[in-house]
């Protein structure tokens, strides 16, 4: 763990959630990693109380972060919405980026504990049976990552999992090549054509097929750029409209 902690620390970005030390309880065999404490939670949890927030914003953030651990040959490996955070400014920052599986390699990221920390629902299909990829289970690959990214978009728009039922059937779906699919939800949420071709390209069943994250981020970059994020509500401007004035406050403030 102190080994995996030091990684950490020198991953410093602005959508990575900071390291601040590490905590050893004589009385405990444990030893604690210290972060910043998030008060706007982890993204699902940011959606459902902020649905107006602006989710190309936040699909930015989280690419950005995915391309930093790649550019430093790190890979996540459990990219999901419950570990990304949203920080006092709601920018989206990435967490339990390797910890208790990260080890820095020169070509791919080695699993230092199995499968430790897999999450069935967001896992490529070359982590569900490595074998049939001709891959042996400890390996990492940052295609994996990408896959698992496409999932996250997707839940950004839908507000829910992409995949729902036990293990075994998640599992049987994921072989199966059965992806989520556009709803009015995701529509009304501002799922474009162009964003649903960047996932479905990146959800590929082929890991080679899958296009890097500096590709995925770039296209975001350029689909940001051209909208009009002005004309959106600020989640924290509707996290206060939300709060309870008495009417006569109102009206005074009119007046």
């Amino acid at each position: 763990l102190i080994k995996e902690a030091l990684i950490w620390k020198q991953l410093r970005h602005p959508n990575t959630v900071p390291f601040l030390g590490v905590i050893a309880d004589d009385a405990h065999p444990f030893c604690y990693i210290v972060s910043p404490w998030m008060s706007n939670g982890h993204l699902t949890q940011y959606l459902a109380e902020c649905p107006n927030a602006d989710r190309l914003a936040l699909i930015n953030d989280i690419a950005r972060g995915v391309d930093y651990l790649h550019s430093n040959n790190v890979v996540h490996g459990d990219l999901k919405g419950t570990n990304i955070l949203i920080d006092d400014t709601g920018h989206a920052c990435l967490s339990d980026f390797g910890i208790s599986r990260m080890r820095i390699e020169l070509s791919y990221a080695t699993c230092s504990a199995s499968v430790a920390g897999l999450t069935w629902t967001y896992a490529a299909p070359e982590r569900v049976e490595p074998e049939a990829y001709g891959l042996e289970r400890e390996h990492l690959l940052k295609e994996s990552d990408i896959y698992s990214l496409s999932l996250v978009i997707w839940e950004l728009f839908a507000g829910r999992k992409p995949f729902w039922g036990s293990c075994g059937s998640v599992i049987r779906q994921i072989m199966q090549g059965e992806r989520p699919l556009r709803t009015k939800e995701t529509a009304r949420n501002g799922l474009s054509d162009e964003i649903w071709e960047i996932m479905t390209q990146s959800w590929q069943p082929d890991y080679k097929s899958r296009p890097p994250i500096g590709k995925i981020l770039r296209r975001f970059q350029t689909i940001l750029a051209r909208s009009d994020s002005a004309t959106k509500v600020p989640s924290d401007l509707y996290r206060l409209a939300l709060l309870p004035i008495p009417c006569f406050r109102v009206f005074a403030d009119l007046l």
